[in-house]
Formats: structure tokens, C-alpha cells, sequence
């Protein structure tokens, strides 16, 4: 006759419980961002969010970002005068998540866009100073 021990059973299904609902299965992650006030000349810029592989990314110019922006790749408006703005970002299992800031001043080369591989897609803060310096923390 087996004997189950029931309190280690119990225990398991209190540990998925717990793990659903902290968050860690979810299926969105925020990419906080903190301008500071004279970033983009004190100016909102837009910020383009898009599912995309490493080498599309690495391949996108700034004009075909300009081009994501206007077409329906999600894109968020973010004003330096605010502290922080956070955005809600679908996490991705194949692909990454290519992450374009849209300045007035044509940026340094690659200062202007990030990366962030499907295994890293977690809350992010993204600070960016007056001079369009992006610092990924």
C-alpha cells in the first residue's frame, strides 16, 4: 500500500499558485522610461516598440524606423517633463523585442535604438539624459 505524503503535494501546487499570481508567468513586461527634462531639447519624442529578430534589428536603419512609426508597429509618445512613463510590452518566445527612440537631432550611430533578446524580456528602466544618452539599467 503507497502512502502519499499530501503536504508536499500541497505545497507544490501552493508554489505554482503563488508564482501565477507574482507575476512570473506573465505575459507582458513594462519598459519604464526616465527622460530627463532637457532630453530631446525638451521635446516628447516617440518611442517604437516591435517584435523582430536580432539581425532585422541590427539591419534597421533610421529611416525604417521612421517607416515602423508610421506604420502599425506600436509607438508611444513620452514627454521629458514627466518623471517616468512606463509602457506594457507583449513578451515575445521567438523573436526579440527592438525598442527605437525617435529624437529630433539625428543621434549618434546605434544610440537611438535597443535590443532586448527573448530571454531578458523583464521590467526595465531605461534612462536617457539631456544629450539623447540612452543608459539601460
Amino acid at each position: 500500500m503507497k502512502i502519499y505524503n499530501f503536504s508536499k503535494i500541497k505545497q507544490v501546487l501552493m508554489l505554482l499558485v503563488l508564482l501565477t499570481i507574482s507575476g512570473c508567468a506573465s505575459s507582458n513586461f513594462d519598459l519604464r522610461i526616465q527622460a530627463d527634462k532637457l532630453t530631446n531639447s525638451g521635446q516628447p519624442f516617440y518611442v517604437v516598440v516591435k517584435e523582430d529578430s536580432m539581425s532585422n534589428y541590427i539591419n534597421t536603419s533610421l529611416l525604417n524606423a521612421y517607416q515602423d512609426y508610421l506604420s502599425d508597429s506600436d509607438s508611444f509618445l513620452v514627454y521629458p517633463s514627466n518623471d517616468e512613463q512606463s509602457i506594457s510590452i507583449a513578451k515575445s518566445k521567438d523573436n526579440g523585442i527592438a525598442v527605437y527612440f525617435l529624437f529630433q537631432k539625428n543621434p549618434k550611430i546605434n544610440a537611438w535604438k535597443y535590443y532586448i533578446n527573448s530571454d531578458e524580456q523583464k521590467d526595465t528602466l531605461v534612462k536617457i539624459t539631456n544629450n539623447n544618452v540612452i543608459e539601460v539599467l
